[in-house]
């Protein structure tokens, strides 16, 4: 048996399924990048995602691209999270 947790936007539809079967081979994730757009207060976000443990960049401003900042998830999963 496994779990699915389905990934969706604000209008509920699905955006991404995620599937975890026990006792499966492990598969490399360290080249993949998820990226989320938030519209949540983005210091806060960053801060609390030092306080669950993780090490997120400092944000990154870019005029040509939205403020950003990436962490490393405990899947090897790169995260970037947006405004």
């Amino acid at each position: 048996m496994g779990q699915i947790v389905f990934l969706s936007n604000g209008k509920n539809e699905t955006m991404l399924e995620l599937i975890q079967f026990k006792d499966a081979e492990k598969v490399s994730m360290s080249r993949i990048v998820m990226s989320y757009s938030t519209d949540e207060k983005f210091d806060a976000l960053r801060e609390r995602a030092l306080h669950l443990g993780y090490s997120p960049t400092e944000i990154i401003c870019h005029s040509t691209k939205s403020d950003y900042f990436r962490l490393l998830d405990s899947d090897g999963i790169t995260v970037e999270f947006s405004i």
